[in-house]
């Protein structure tokens, strides 16, 4: 099995507008990065969401930025809690 050591899970959080400029739906998308350290981690996070932002999805930033440590088997899962923006 491959060794996840390195790699970071980060929820990044866009607000969507509806075209009007009002701020319509909080979106969230989840990225793996790989980084030496959580600085790192967060730094290429952050950037990434600055990339992805537009007229429609103005970037709001990380929500959760988690270390995944050990190495992939079968059936282990993710895990992570979820919010609801308003």
């Amino acid at each position: 099995m491959s060794e996840l050591k390195g790699w970071f899970f980060a929820s990044l959080v866009f607000a969507t507008s509806n075209g009007s400029g009002d701020t319509g739906v909080v979106r969230q998308y989840n990225i793996l990065v790989w980084a030496v350290d959580p600085d790192e981690a967060l730094t290429k996070a952050q950037a990434m969401g600055a990339n992805r932002s537009s007229d429609v999805e103005n970037f709001l930033g990380v929500q959760e930025l988690l270390s995944i440590d050990g190495e992939v088997q079968d059936g282990v899962e993710l895990v992570w809690c979820e919010e609801l923006w308003v």
